[in-house]
């Protein structure tokens, strides 16, 4: 389902380097409007898991309070959302594990904070160490997404980034995890930057169809200063950290 269009991240500050909202601003459904849908997917499929693909859930206290207000008392299916580090206290904890929340995806994205400040995503390592140990004191499975290649990255960043996720994953609370080496996304400004470049300004003009490997890998050699097959041992390495599996298709009260 879809709670909201928008991320209030980009309206607010131009958004992440590799990110591409082609929505201009942030709309919010009301939560009742959300329970007769999710009520309509039970009476009519049976489910019992629902993923919330809206950016970020946990925005807005006042909404998160109308959306546990307005819950219907015999319908609680699990909950996969995603969040922010730096929404996550407390309060918005305690308000998921009332709407039985099982698991938050965050982008997390890197270990070093100077790299995150470069790809402008207004928080810190601190923040998501703080959001993880929140969760999993509420319950909450974390769901960590990592983005290697941020403008500047090197062996030595990559490296903390893997040691960072290590360190995230033995709060216990992590379910699985995402990790990937930076795509720059047409529209986006890492696009932009690629576009700029001297040495590339013409080479990806004219396309109705990218080359995104190719882009990426020019990427990591003109803004980063380490091997690309250096990023995808450590991807892998982030990888095996946990077992892949899914939050779908498991037995009922599996979870």
């Amino acid at each position: 389902i879809y709670s909201r269009k928008g991320c209030t991240w980009q309206t607010k500050s131009g958004g992440c380097i590799f990110c591409r909202k082609f929505d201009n601003k942030v709309r919010i459904k009301k939560s009742e409007y959300i329970w007769e849908e999710i009520n309509l997917l039970i009476d009519k499929y049976k489910i019992d898991f629902i993923w919330d693909v809206a950016d970020t859930f946990t925005e807005s206290k006042s909404w998160l309070v109308s959306f546990l207000k307005n819950k219907p008392q015999n319908i609680s299916p699990y909950l996969l959302v995603y969040g922010r580090s730096t929404n996550i206290n407390n309060e918005i904890a305690k308000i998921l594990a009332k709407l039985n929340c099982f698991e938050v995806l965050i982008g997390v994205e890197s270990g070093n904070d100077e790299l995150l400040d470069k790809c402008n995503k207004g928080f810190t390592t601190n923040d998501s160490l703080n959001a993880a140990s929140i969760l999993a004191n509420h319950g909450i499975k974390l769901y960590p997404s990592f983005v290697l290649g941020l403008p500047g990255e090197t062996e030595k960043t990559a490296e903390k980034t893997l040691k960072f996720a290590e360190q995230l994953v033995s709060t216990g609370n992590v379910y699985q995890l995402a990790c990937s080496i930076l795509i720059p996304l047409p529209g986006s400004a890492s696009f932009e930057k690629l576009q700029n470049h001297p040495n590339l300004k013409n080479k990806y003009k004219g396309f109705d169809r990218l080359p995104i490997e190719e882009m990426r890998r020019d990427w990591i050699e003109y803004f980063c200063d380490v091997d690309y097959y250096y990023l995808e041992k450590i991807m892998n390495e982030i990888f095996n950290l946990v077992e892949i599996k899914s939050s779908f298709g498991l037995p009922k009260g599996s979870i």
